[in-house]
């Protein structure tokens, strides 16, 4: 115990910190940033959009080969393509549109670190730091092509921002304008990305905290009148020109066709209960999760502190929207992170640091959060290493989630025994550290039956050149890896094409085999079978059976 406090003395003087946490940082999220191939479907719809902004020189529309892609505002596409243009890589390299991804990711890391020192102390900095930079769903956002981690970062600074603000609201009464310009600026930065989510966050946070504390203070400082101009100098320009460019139809389906359907029901099979996020949080979360739970709720009763009331008031009003609203996937809780990091972090540094004792029914969430972040170690530890062994690739070097497991169950068991956190906190750390990065980078890609858009580009590579047509196995990432023009279909569609001298090969799902033969037949005994080979379409969660064929 006493060797790590030492270590964290040191750690904690001038800008050692920061620079710790960005070397974690990127061994935690830049492994598998290469050797992950993209993933559907999400991943590879904004990849490809953004590469195709890189083909025409058209980066005011968003499409989605040939049809637009009115879901999200522009921002993501422009930081991907600007991404991939100063890399220098050919367009159909996943890893040059993830880098956005991953400056977000480490730009939370550091940004968790700034506000906690700024508002609480410099060891809570550290230690918030440490536990996003571990956590699980970050790691996940950080190394796909998405909006969610630049958000992210967007999302801290724009509420670190306010944070600050709220804290000197008696002091500064009309704001300091370099935190009211962090504040605006990272709030337009945010529409941009993602539209409502960031502003939603900020507006439930502000409202709160003003009924809290009867005051319209906040509301005051933030000077509302000069930032919402901000605002529109940094939105409207854009969204002017993609209203005029799809004749209006940008913000009905953005808002109406993506936005509104997600708050009224639960859009694309994506539904669940209330209490969804709550039972996943230990999941999400992990490793620092069994901490949070055990720990950041000690700080519930110093809410009468600015700076902790502030951080529940980010965290519940919104999380209780997001839990209520019918469409629910595990990455729209990221922005709750921090905060949690935070609190947990300054519960972590409070002296004698322990979980107190509290009735049956307050301990079953506890319980059960400790439950599942038994299992989900167990399953990391266990599971991952099979993995390799189940696809014939398996090295010595793939158990070694299975040590970072079983440190992690080691770190539980020691906390559980009421050792002190900040002794427990390396070893769960180093866990994770064995666990995380190595599935990303390793064992993951190994895993061909996953990636069938990548098993078609490896036997096309050495193929002459021509234009795919695919029946029965439709997801973006073909379109990502093999063309632009890859035309995506139904067998009667599929048939005319190949008529075409365009077209020169096809990708078949068994399935539609018959219906082919039955319209065509003879056909496919005129083309040459490259090809064929078993997978699996995680988006569908359904076994394939490809066949590759080519004109003669």
């Amino acid at each position: 115990m006493q060797a790590v406090l030492r270590t964290m003395e040191k750690l904690e003087q001038g800008k050692r910190a920061y620079l710790f946490l960005l070397v974690l940082g990127l061994l935690f999220l830049a492994p598998g940033l290469q050797q992950l191939p993209p993933t559907d479907r999400d991943e590879a719809r904004f990849a490809q959009a953004s590469k195709q902004m890189l083909e025409t020189g058209n980066f005011i529309d968003i499409r989605l080969q040939d049809e637009p892609r009115y879901k999200k505002p522009i921002g993501i596409y422009w930081l991907q393509a600007a991404s991939v243009k100063l890399s220098g890589q050919s367009l159909n390299q996943i890893a040059a549109y993830r880098i956005p991804s991953l400056l977000g990711g480490l730009a939370t890391i550091l940004l968790c670190a700034y506000f906690g020192s700024r508002f609480f102390e410099r060891r809570v900095g550290l230690l918030a730091g440490v536990l996003i930079a571990s956590c699980l769903l970050l790691g996940v956002e950080a190394r796909l092509a998405k909006t969610d981690a630049s958000l992210l970062a967007f999302i801290l600074l724009m509420q670190g921002c306010l944070g600050l603000i709220y804290q000197e609201r008696q002091t500064h009464p009309h704001g300091r304008w370099p935190l009211l310009f962090g504040f605006w600026l990272a709030c337009g930065g945010a529409i941009l990305i993602k539209g409502p989510p960031a502003p939603v966050i900020a507006g439930l946070t502000i409202a709160s905290l003003a009924l809290v504390d009867r005051s319209l203070a906040l509301v005051r400082a933030i000077r509302p009148l000069p930032g919402l101009l901000t605002l529109a100098i940094m939105v409207l320009p854009w969204l002017i020109a993609i209203q005029l460019a799809s004749e209006g139809e940008f913000l009905q389906k953005a808002l109406m066709g993506d936005f509104l359907a997600k708050i009224g029901s639960g859009q694309e099979s994506h539904g669940a209960p209330p209490g969804y996020y709550l039972l996943l949080f230990p999941v999400l979360f992990w490793p620092g999760s069994l901490l949070a739970v055990r720990y950041a709720g000690q700080l519930w009763a110093r809410r009468s502190e600015d700076v902790v009331r502030f951080l529940w008031a980010w965290i519940l009003p919104a999380w209780l929207v997001f839990e209520l609203v019918p469409t629910k996937l595990p990455h729209y809780i990221l922005p709750f992170f921090p905060p949690l990091a935070l609190l947990t972090a300054a519960g972590l540094s409070q002296p004698q640091a322990r979980s107190r004792p509290t009735s049956k029914r307050r301990q079953l969430y506890p319980w059960l959060a400790t439950g599942l972040w038994l299992l989900v170690s167990l399953l990391l530890g266990l599971a991952l290493p099979l993995l390799p062994l189940w696809v014939k690739a398996f090295q010595l070097w793939h158990l070694l989630p299975l040590l970072g497991g079983f440190l992690c169950l080691h770190a539980a068991w020691r906390i559980f025994r009421q050792h002190p956190p900040l002794a427990c906190l390396p070893v769960l750390v180093l866990g994770a550290l064995l666990v995380l990065p190595i599935t990303f980078s390793a064992i993951l890609p190994q895993v061909d039956l996953a990636w069938p858009s990548r098993q078609v580009a490896r036997l096309l590579e050495n193929q002459p050149p021509g234009t795919l047509v695919a029946v029965g196995y439709r997801e973006p990432s073909l379109a990502f890896l093999i063309g632009t023009k890859t035309r995506m279909t139904g067998v009667e569609d599929a048939i005319k094409l190949l008529a075409s001298e365009d077209y020169r090969y096809l990708l078949l799902e068994e399935r539609d085999k018959q219906g082919f033969e039955q319209l065509a037949p003879g056909r496919l005994a005129q083309l040459k079978l490259l090809n064929s080979f078993d997978s699996y379409n995680y988006s569908k969660g359904r076994k394939l059976r490809l066949e590759l064929y080519a004109k003669e």
